[in-house]
């Protein structure tokens, strides 16, 4: 959630406990329902912020497994891209079937080449190749495995910035009408108190204000220009 839609959450939250602590009397319809509306709104903030949260948090997580997962798996399909070169002598085109190439810079590309690997790679003449060669006698299945779990890292970082997207844009579909609800809210608590309870208004007004960031003001003796106190610096004497 950004600054400004966590300062118009805070601002629901305000106005939420205003009308627990002052409660209206005589009620007034309408404000019964802004004030209801205030409530659902600053509900919905709140769990469409965790939906961002815990999509984000997901997101993160996938792309630190995917990037690791991605990378032992390029490491085991180079071992037999190379080996597979080195058999080009006796068995003519065995390298052509083990390339990796550039095409590995992609994630899914890398675990289409990862499946073809496999398929090349289980066919009753080549496997015992490798396996000469110091892989494991079932380095076939290792390679699936490896496969599988890097598909399942795209699946959660891909699920994960859905759900981030999600609860970002369904947040600023609540910021808007929160201004709405607002507008109509703010006007009407303005006009009641004046007439009932003056010495109410500035509280209400503090509760019911989205407020801005604070500004850092800069410390003294520094200033925004190039002398210390942030004047311009003085000219320099004629004929120097």
């Amino acid at each position: 959630m950004d600054a400004y839609k966590r300062r118009k959450k805070d601002m629901l939250t305000r106005v939420a406990q205003y009308v627990l602590d002052h409660a209206i009397t005589p009620a007034i319809p309408r404000a019964t329902a802004l004030f209801a509306e205030v409530n659902t709104l600053k509900t919905a903030f709140a769990a469409y912020d965790g939906t961002q949260a815990v999509g984000k948090g997901g997101y993160r997580a996938g792309a630190t497994e995917r990037a690791e997962l991605a990378k032992d798996l390029r490491t085991f399909l180079a071992d037999m891209a190379a080996t597979a070169r080195g058999l080009e002598r006796a068995h003519p085109g065995m390298a052509d079937q083990f390339r990796m190439g550039r095409a590995t810079d992609s994630h899914t590309k890398l675990v289409a080449t990862g499946r073809a690997f496999v398929t090349a790679a289980t066919e009753a003449t080549v496997k015992p190749l490798f396996t000469e060669r110091a892989f494991a006698a079932d380095f076939d299945v290792t390679l699936t495995g490896k496969i599988d779990a890097l598909e399942t890292a795209l699946g959660r970082t891909a699920t994960g910035k859905q759900t981030w997207k999600e609860g970002t844009e369904r947040m600023k579909t609540l910021s808007r009408q929160v201004t709405d609800v607002m507008k109509e809210l703010r006007a009407l608590m303005v006009k009641h108190l004046r007439e009932t309870d003056p010495s109410l208004l500035a509280v209400w007004k503090a509760a019911a204000r989205c407020y801005a960031q604070p500004v850092t003001m800069p410390a003294e003796g520094e200033g925004t220009g190039t002398g210390g106190s942030g004047s311009a610096p003085a000219p320099a004497p004629a004929g120097s």
